[in-house]
């Protein structure tokens, strides 16, 4: 539900700007979501940061646990599908074939900020003008009217 990021999820919808959200500042069925959750913690009616992020984590230990068939605290190959396993055994640092929740915990947060750095570093090639992108191929604007008059076409 939060994308796993506590902190874009205050920022986006605090139009008050007082680090917490209250049930006027974000849609209906997302303030049913959060109640439902037990979001709010302390029942103030306000989601700070900290019970956004609590949440987060709690639910992330309860997906953890429900994987973890035998309740040792570690994900073994045998516990997960093997797409799974083909998709988090590089976070078993301390190689004893298995995963701690805070390895994965930490294995999440380093890929999380390696698609942020990404996506810092190629916001700029995203955004690009079509003219800019047919230029860079050869194909802008003035080589297709060339094209189109080397061919006899109009446009």
């Amino acid at each position: 539900m939060f994308g796993g990021d506590a902190e874009s999820l205050i920022t986006r919808f605090d139009t008050d700007e007082d680090g917490s959200l209250s049930e006027e500042e974000v849609p209906e069925h997302f303030w049913e979501k959060l109640f439902e959750l037990g979001v709010d913690a302390d029942a103030d009616g306000l989601v700070t940061l900290t019970e956004v992020e609590t949440a987060i984590t709690t639910a992330r230990q309860d997906a953890f646990d429900s994987k973890d068939t035998d309740g040792d605290g570690l994900l073994t190959e045998a516990e997960v599908s093997e797409r799974f396993w083909g998709k988090v055994s590089d976070a078993d640092t301390d190689a004893d074939d298995a995963i701690s929740f805070d390895e994965l915990e930490a294995f999440f947060a380093e890929r999380s900020a390696q698609r942020e750095e990404f996506t810092a570093d190629s916001f700029g090639h995203r955004h690009r003008s079509t003219d800019e992108v047919f230029a860079s191929i050869g194909r802008g604007v003035n080589a297709l009217r060339a094209s189109n008059q080397r061919f006899g076409r109009r446009r």
